[in-house]
C-alpha cells in the first residue's frame, strides 16, 4: 500500500497475484536401479538444477519438500537401454584397443630381442667362415641357434598377422559403431517430460549427471508453467544440445518467458501505479485552499 497526501492511498493488489503458484515444490519419486544412480545423487542433481533457477530469478521459485506432490522419476525403457548398449560396446572396443596395444608392444619386444640375437649369430658365423669353417660341435650349436632364430621369426610373423587382423576388426567394429551412433543420434537424446496430471517429471534418458541436471532444469521450467522459447542456447529451447552442459545457465530469453508467464501484469502495474499517483498528486496539489 502506498500512502498519499491527505490520507489517500493506492493498494498494490496486482502484485499479490501469483499465476505460477510459486514456489513449486518437488520430491524424488521412483528411481529405476538400472540407471545405476542413487536417490541421494538424483536429489543432489535436482537441487543443483532448481538452485540455478532460484539464483538467476533472484527468488525462491523451486523447493525440495519431502511431502511435495510433484515427483521426479527416472523411468527406464528401451531408449536408455539403447544408450547403455552403445556405452557397453564402446567399453568393449576400448578393452580391445588395450589388448591390441599390449600385443603390439609384445611383438616389438620380440623383434628387438630377435634382432640382437641375429646380429650376434651372423657375427659368429662370419668369424668362423673367415677361419675356414667351425669345428663340428660349434657348427652344430650354430645350426641349432639358426633353427631357433627361424622359429622366432616365424612366431613373430604369425603374431604380426594376428595383430593386423585384430586392428582391422577393431577398426571395422569402430566404424560400425560410429555409423550406428550417427543413425541414432536424433533418436537417442536426453529426454524427459513434465506431466501436470499426474504431477510428475519423468526422465527417460541421460548419459551422465551433467545431462541429468540439464534435462531436469528444462522440465522444472515446465513445472514453473513456462513454455518453450526460440533461443537455441536457452534452457527452455525444445531441443537440448546447444546449451552449456558443464555450466548450464538461465538465458535472458528464459527469464523473459518466466516474467511473461509468472508476472504478466508487472509492467502494466508499474505504469498504472505511476499514473494513479500522478493523477492523485495533481488533484491534491490543485485543490483550492480554504480561507479562514
Amino acid at each position: 500500500m502506498i500512502l498519499l497526501p491527505g490520507g489517500a492511498y493506492f493498494a498494490l493488489a496486482t502484485f499479490s497475484k501469483n499465476p505460477c503458484k510459486l514456489p513449486v515444490k518437488y520430491v524424488i519419486g521412483n528411481i529405476d536401479p538400472r540407471f545405476k544412480i542413487t536417490q541421494d545423487e538424483v536429489l543432489k542433481t535436482a537441487k543443483d538444477a532448481s538452485g540455478r533457477w532460484d539464483d538467476e530469478i533472484g527468488g525462491d521459485v523451486l523447493d525440495y519438500d519431502a511431502s511435495a506432490t510433484l515427483k521426479i522419476n527416472l523411468v527406464y525403457d528401451e531408449r536408455q537401454a539403447k544408450i547403455d548398449k552403445i556405452t557397453a560396446e564402446t567399453g568393449t572396443l576400448d578393452m580391445s584397443g588395450n589388448a591390441i596395444d599390449s600385443l603390439r608392444i609384445k611383438i616389438e619386444d620380440m623383434i628387438s630381442q630377435y634382432q640382437k640375437v641375429l646380429v650376434d649369430y651372423n657375427s659368429e658365423v662370419a668369424r668362423w667362415n673367415s677361419q675356414g669353417g667351425a669345428p663340428a660341435d660349434t657348427y652344430d650349436q650354430l645350426q641349432s641357434q639358426k633353427s631357433s632364430l627361424e622359429s622366432q621369426r616365424s612366431q613373430i610373423n604369425d603374431l604380426a598377422d594376428i595383430l593386423n587382423k585384430q586392428i582391422d576388426q577393431h577398426n571395422s567394429n569402430l566404424e560400425q559403431l560410429n555409423g550406428e551412433i550417427n543413425s541414432e543420434k536424433n533418436k537417442i537424446i536426453t529426454q524427459g517430460i513434465y506431466s501436470p496430471r499426474p504431477l510428475e517429471i519423468d526422465i527417460y534418458t541421460f548419459g551422465n549427471k551433467d545431462e541429468l541436471r540439464l534435462v531436469l532444469m528444462h522440465e522444472m521450467g515446465h513445472a514453473l508453467s513456462l513454455d518453450h522459447d526460440s533461443q537455441q542456447t536457452s534452457i527452455m529451447y525444445p531441443i537440448l544440445g546447444n546449451q552449456n552442459l558443464q555450466n548450464p545457465a538461465i538465458s535472458s530469453e528464459d527469464l523473459a518467458v518466466f516474467e511473461a508467464r509468472c508476472h504478466p501484469n508487472f509492467q502494466q502495474s508499474l505504469a498504472s501505479i505511476y499514473l494513479n499517483i500522478k493523477s492523485t498528486l495533481t488533484r491534491l496539489i490543485s485543490r483550492p485552499s480554504n480561507i479562514q
